[in-house]
């Protein structure tokens, strides 16, 4: 799989399709477009409704998180996340606490919400769920 230089080859476990290997899903009786998929769950995919919003669609759970608000703005999304761990990386100390980690998260909440206002709007969203683990110290 080589994506079409929007995105990265993968981020976290996720993969990016080229164009060619783009395809039409239907989930719940609407039509997506996979543009990637989970490395290691081949029923788990990143899609783009017709309306443009990104999701990540979990086929076998029956599952739809709300990723972005169009796969534009998702891949401006990776790379403000890469380029901000990696240059947090070398500030937060080695052992960071409770305070540290979430003075690191909500500069990244501030940041993610200036890109899609709606990145952060429950504890569903792809987002969310990433922000919940670099405050929990799984990301740093």
């Amino acid at each position: 799989m080589k994506n079409d230089n929007l995105f990265p080859e993968q981020f976290f476990e996720l993969v990016f399709f080229s164009k060619e290997e783009y395809s039409l899903i239907n989930y719940k009786e609407e039509s997506y477009l996979t543009i990637g998929r989970d490395r290691d769950i081949k029923t788990n995919f990143i899609a783009v409704a017709d309306d443009g919003k990104v999701y990540y669609i979990s086929c076998d759970e029956n599952d739809k998180c709300y990723i972005s608000v169009n796969k534009e703005v998702f891949a401006k999304e990776i790379f403000l996340f890469k380029d901000y761990i990696s240059e947090k990386r070398n500030i937060i100390p080695e052992n960071p606490d409770d305070s540290q980690l979430k003075e690191f998260t909500d500069t990244f909440r501030e940041k993610i919400s200036e890109l899609d206002c709606n990145a952060l709007y429950s504890e569903n969203t792809f987002w969310s769920e990433i922000c919940e683990e670099m405050e929990y110290g799984l990301i740093v």
